[in-house]
């Protein structure tokens, strides 16, 4: 009887570490990047400035956090972001292109037709977002995609 109740301890004790150890693997635990150090808004994100956590997201997590660094790196904090938490993926965006008050190439094509001009940009913007633009020939606002080039595309 004895010998049995020593085996019921054992197994107990090894449980009981087991569960107090590995804590990460609870349910809806899961590694995620978190800054090491407070990021206000506009800085830019570096792997340097991240570590990794476990954290408890809950239930499909990839739809509001992010849950790799390299989906981090390079992009700019929309807000502050404290450390050691999650990082919302609406809490970061791509680095800002063409800047608001800067001069940008106007390009407007159709089939093999393409038209250039020069603009002032009313509005920031990263590569696919869609800014207003005041043109140089009489002044006019336009609204255009930035493309990677840093052109502002019209008629999309």
């Amino acid at each position: 009887m004895s010998a049995a109740i020593d085996r019921l301890r054992i197994a107990i004790a090894a449980f009981l570490a087991v569960a107090c150890l590995l804590p990460q693997y609870a349910s809806g635990s899961q590694p995620a990047p978190v800054p090491r150090m407070v990021i206000y808004a506009g800085d830019k994100i570096s792997d340097a400035i991240l570590e990794e956590r476990v954290l408890q997201l809950g239930h499909h997590p990839e739809r509001f956090w992010h849950l790799r660094r390299d989906g981090l790196i390079g992009k700019v904090a929309r807000r502050t972001l404290l450390p050691g938490q999650a990082i919302p993926l609406l809490a970061v965006k791509q680095p800002d292109v063409v800047n608001s008050g800067k001069q940008v190439t106007l390009v407007f094509a159709v089939g093999a037709m393409t038209i250039t001009g020069r603009g002032v940009a009313v509005q920031s913007g990263g590569v696919g977002d869609t800014i207003s633009v005041q043109s140089h020939d009489g002044g006019t606002v336009l609204r255009g995609i930035v493309a990677p080039d840093g052109s502002v595309r019209l008629g999309d």
